[in-house]
């Protein structure tokens, strides 16, 4: 029976070290600001909740887009692409300095003649 806690810590520690899940929540909080903006607002709960649906359901119908699409694009896109992008400029800067470094051999043998003497 005291496994039980232990298990759930373990899945629900699994679950929130995925990149996506973090990246998700982050996305839709941005995206959906207003929302944020409505719960931290000093109105009363039913007013809070009304705001909320106006927001989520505009013409009576749930806005797929806004609620899921875009944060699930923008997650997909920090986990997988962005890494790739960031990794891209990596190895462009390491292929610039061994450019730079080869040129200033080049530049030092040049200045030091064929025998590699001053």
């Amino acid at each position: 029976m005291s496994d039980i806690p232990s298990s759930f810590g373990h899945y629900f520690r699994d679950k929130a070290s995925n990149p996506i899940l973090p990246a998700f929540v982050i996305a839709w909080i941005l995206i959906n600001y207003p929302i944020t903006l409505i719960v931290f607002d000093g109105a009363d709960a039913v007013a809070k909740i009304k705001a909320i649906h106006s927001y989520l359901r505009p013409d009576g119908a749930f806005n797929f887009q806004r609620g899921f699409l875009y944060p699930a694009y923008s997650a997909l896109f920090y986990s997988f692409i962005f890494p790739l992008m960031t990794g891209g400029v990596v190895v462009y800067q390491e292929w610039i300095n061994k450019l730079k470094t080869d040129l200033q051999l080049i530049a030092i043998k040049k200045n030091c003649g064929p025998a590699g003497k001053a």
